[in-house]
């Protein structure tokens, strides 16, 4: 939740006290404070969940940092994706809407894949770029060579 300060701790706020937040939980879509950050990492139910400072969700595109986790209708954190409807799914979203859809996707499947994905990627352009460095030192090495060969043909005659 925003404040003129910025984004406030929103367990804080729940008990009545103002106290801004230092970092942000996505799967949470809170914010929180130092201390409770801390509860929030050892917290069984929360304590594989990812935060990041406020200053590095407020930097985020908006068009990121408002994703929504959670389903509208719900309450629920979205955990399917239905291809035939491209539209993501809670579970009640899926006895309700999608239970006659064919390839249903699991988010979390579908994440693992993205990050694998992104990896080759990157692993692809840095072979790419190691090639590009090595023909680039050959050329250089040949030229110099071809420099050196030309200085001592001139040093002999």
């Amino acid at each position: 939740m925003a404040s003129s300060r910025g984004v406030v701790c929103e367990i804080c706020e729940a008990q009545h006290i103002t106290k801004s937040a230092n970092f942000w939980c996505p799967e949470c879509e809170e914010g929180l404070c130092s201390e409770c950050q801390t509860h929030h990492s050892f917290s069984k139910g929360t304590r594989n969940h990812e935060t990041i400072s406020i200053e590095n969700y407020l930097k985020l595109p908006s068009a990121i940092s408002k994703i929504a986790t959670y389903c509208n209708e719900h309450n629920l954190k979205y955990q399917n994706y239905c291809p035939q409807d491209d539209k993501i799914c809670c579970s009640v979203c899926i006895s309700e809407c999608h239970n006659n859809c064919c390839g249903l996707k699991s988010l979390q499947e579908i994440i693992k894949k993205f990050k694998a994905s992104a990896s080759i990627d990157n692993i692809e352009q840095i072979l790419k770029d190691m090639r590009s460095n090595y023909d680039n030192i050959i050329k250089d090495r040949k030229r110099n060579l071809a420099t050196i060969e030309k200085s001592e043909k001139l040093l002999l005659h």
